[in-house]
């Protein structure tokens, strides 16, 4: 059996190739392959050293009885040397490269960097500047700006005062105004008396028996006031005295001290005028009942009259006042301010035939008189009108004179 070793050198871009063969037995070719490896090893070794083997010097590594010699093959066709392009196999194919020539012959250029800033893409929109700091020099008008402008620490607090001197003309044009609290003469005032005259009339008002009668114009323009019915605080008609103390009554009878009775008609209203000297300010409005009924009941009511006396706008009405037990009942009111001087008008509804207390006949001024041969005297006001309904404002007629008599009112001061 043939035995070859085989081993590669490379030396200074060189390949070598060195070949071993032994033949023999198992033992034999075992012995070889150690001497083969020493004596291959003593090759590179040498081959190292020389730096080469010449060209022509080729072939095998041949033992024979211990001797051996060493041939060299170097890779390579032909045997030996470099290894050349033309030798290598399986190359492939590559185009003609251009020696010379234009570079505008060239096709398929692409666009070049023309140098301009507008040229370039992807570049940001603006440029945040980075910090620096200029003199006041290199901005044109700054310091002369700077120059027209107040100095640091010398310009007046936000709140701040002036003497009237610092203002000019201000001590003038205050010298020529009328100081805020001053008296002045009406003569000085245009149109003083006229205005004086329109707010007079204006405030006046007519009341019940009085008349305000304007006459002339301008300077010579006067009002006229006349009154009916009493004069001041004197007693008119002897209906009132005086101004009674509060929780006290006074009553719509003029002098009457001893009273009568009389049965009262089913839904009808009897009333009769009542004037105080005084203003009287009034809470609650009473009866005084001498024979109970069954069921029965009365309301007080006070009218205002028109200028001509007459009894017109309701202007109170109790709740019914129980009638069905004897004596005094009052009911309360929302407070009324009668003004001395005036006509008011008193009057009971009833919704029986229950007997109250009266004024006699001459407690009270006559309103007309018959003309009989022995005239009789009318003192009231009466008016058929349903109980239950509440009062309305009193139409006057001359049919609703009577001389039923007017029953006792008292009247609480407040």
């Amino acid at each position: 059996m043939n035995y070859t070793l085989t081993t590669e050198v490379r030396v200074d871009g060189l390949y070598y190739i060195f070949n071993f063969g032994s033949a023999g037995s198992a033992a034999v070719r075992a012995a070889d392959h150690r001497s083969g490896q020493s004596m291959l090893a003593a090759a590179q070794d040498q081959l190292a050293s020389t730096g080469g083997i010449g060209d022509g010097d080729k072939g095998d590594i041949i033992v024979s009885g211990g001797v051996w010699t060493v041939k060299p093959e170097i890779l390579g066709t032909g045997g030996g040397g470099p290894v050349t392009w033309t030798s290598v196999t399986g190359k492939p194919t590559f185009a003609t490269v251009a020696t010379s020539g234009l570079y505008s012959d060239l096709t398929g250029l692409p666009s070049l960097f023309d140098g301009s800033y507008a040229a370039l893409t992807g570049k940001p929109s603006t440029f945040t500047p980075s910090a620096h700091s200029h003199a006041i020099s290199d901005t044109t008008g700054l310091q002369t700006a700077l120059d027209g402008k107040q100095a640091a620490g010398s310009c007046a607090a936000a709140s701040h005062t002036h003497a009237i001197g610092d203002t000019t003309g201000l001590q003038t044009a205050l010298d020529g105004k009328a100081a805020t609290a001053h008296t002045q003469a009406a003569s000085t005032i245009t149109d003083f008396a006229s205005a004086a005259r329109a707010q007079t009339e204006a405030e006046l008002v007519a009341g019940a028996n009085v008349t305000i009668t304007p006459s002339g114009t301008g300077a010579t323009r006067q009002l006229t006031i006349a009154a009916t019915g009493g004069s001041g605080g004197a007693n008119l008609d002897g209906y009132t005295q005086m101004v009674p103390a509060a929780g006290l009554f006074i009553a719509n009878s003029a002098n009457a001290t001893a009273l009568g009775t009389q049965a009262q008609v089913a839904n009808r209203t009897v009333i009769a005028p009542f004037v105080p000297a005084y203003a009287t300010t009034i809470d609650q409005l009473g009866i005084s009942i001498s024979t109970l009924l069954a069921a029965s009941n009365c309301k007080v009511v006070i009218y205002a009259s028109d200028a001509n006396g007459r009894p017109t706008t309701i202007l109170r009405e109790t709740a019914n006042i129980d009638c069905t037990t004897t004596g005094t009942k009052f009911a309360a009111i929302t407070s009324l301010a009668l003004t001395a001087g005036a006509t008011y008008w008193l009057g009971v509804r009833s919704s029986s035939t229950q007997t109250l207390r009266t004024i006699p006949a001459g407690g009270l001024p006559a309103l007309t008189y018959s003309n009989a041969a022995t005239p009789s005297a009318a003192q009231t006001l009466i008016l058929t009108e349903t109980f239950a309904n509440a009062a309305a404002n009193w139409t006057y007629a001359s049919s609703q004179h009577s001389t039923v008599l007017m029953p006792l009112v008292l009247m609480r001061v407040a």
